[in-house]
């Protein structure tokens, strides 16, 4: 499981551990997650003396959670743009020197803490009509967010669903792609966003696949003004033990009971379903899995069935069940794997 990368002053994460300041999510995250922390030390201080001193309250925790593997990192301030950070990396405090393609900024607040956790849940009745469909859940606008989920910073999106295009020829699952990303997707993006749908249950041929890839292509042009990467996985549901129905971006998760093909044509709910959406250390102070954890799990899942299936088609000519599809580089992969 790969290591959430967490960056921070070493004045402000010690403020956290000894409790000199109420940040219980942050806190929770610290001594639960599989963590790697760099933490900014003063161009003053003795470095060697900081990593070395059995005192150091960071030191002390790591001690205490050997479960978090690694040691932490102290790094001069005149070296925070050596610090590198991955597809999830949470930085408290403002270091725009820090390297990665995106990650959470938040300060050292209570209300800072608030892009850290949130859910949004809602539950659909077969038949009745949504005005907004998809954009009924998810908003980017500050004054909705109390009655919507608001959708934290992302470039990245894998979304599994075994059977989004097994009804009606795929067209229900295709409306509700196009629906989603419309809600989801940021209005800017400085990155060259990236999208993932891994299915299963599917009896497009490799060219009705291909017909289907660039009629999203053309949607996802037409859309958004920013560049973007998508690929499609169709793959055998007897291959995988992948079989949740979820949604896996940067910050949040989605999960669908019922699947993601929800709404048709008239934005009527196809089946009675649960979506639940969760940032990813949404009641992290809890017992048990937190959303990160969970999702990366579910990450490794979805790696290894993108893996088989890129494998059979690189090697084999694609058949129905069996189709590996992409708009790019054949060896390039979404930044979530």
């Amino acid at each position: 499981m790969s290591l959430l990368k967490f960056v921070g002053k070493r004045d402000d994460i010690n403020r956290i551990i000894l409790g000199g300041v109420d940040l219980p999510v942050t806190s929770s995250i610290l001594k639960k997650e599989l963590i790697q922390v760099s933490a900014i030390v003063n161009e003053i201080d003795d470095l060697d003396q900081i990593t070395n001193n059995p005192e150091e309250p960071l030191n002390i925790l790591f001690r205490m959670h050997p479960i978090n593997g690694v040691n932490p990192q102290y790094i001069k301030d005149e070296h925070v743009n050596e610090i590198e950070i991955n597809a999830r990396g949470v930085v408290l405090g403002d270091h725009a020197n820090v390297k990665g393609k995106i990650s959470l900024n938040y300060d050292c607040s209570r209300h800072g803490e608030l892009e850290l956790s949130g859910r949004f849940e809602r539950s659909f009745k077969r038949n009745d009509v949504v005005e907004k469909a998809w954009s009924s859940i998810f908003t980017h606008n500050l004054d909705d967010r109390n009655v919507m989920f608001l959708v934290p910073k992302s470039n990245s999106i894998i979304l599994n669903d075994s059977y989004l295009f097994s009804k009606v020829n795929g067209k229900l699952g295709m409306f509700n792609v196009k629906q989603l990303l419309r809600a989801i997707m940021p209005d800017e993006s400085l990155d060259e966003f990236q999208i993932t749908i891994i299915t299963a249950v599917c009896d497009w041929s490799p060219k009705v696949a291909e017909q289907k890839l660039n009629e999203l292509l053309d949607f996802i042009k037409s859309e958004f003004g920013y560049s973007v990467f998508f690929e499609l996985v169709i793959w055998g549901a007897s291959k995988s033990n992948n079989h949740k129905r979820i949604l896996i971006s940067n910050y949040y998760t989605v999960v669908a009971d019922c699947g993601f093909d929800l709404f048709n044509e008239k934005n009527m709910i196809t089946n009675t379903n649960d979506v639940a959406v969760k940032r990813i250390f949404h009641d992290v102070n809890q017992p048990g899995d937190s959303p990160y954890c969970q999702s990366n799990f579910r990450l490794e899942l979805m790696r290894k069935t993108f893996n088989e299936a890129k494998e059979f088609c690189r090697n084999t000519n694609p058949e129905i069940g069996c189709i590996y599809l992409n708009n790019g580089d054949f060896e390039k992969r979404n930044r979530l794997f």
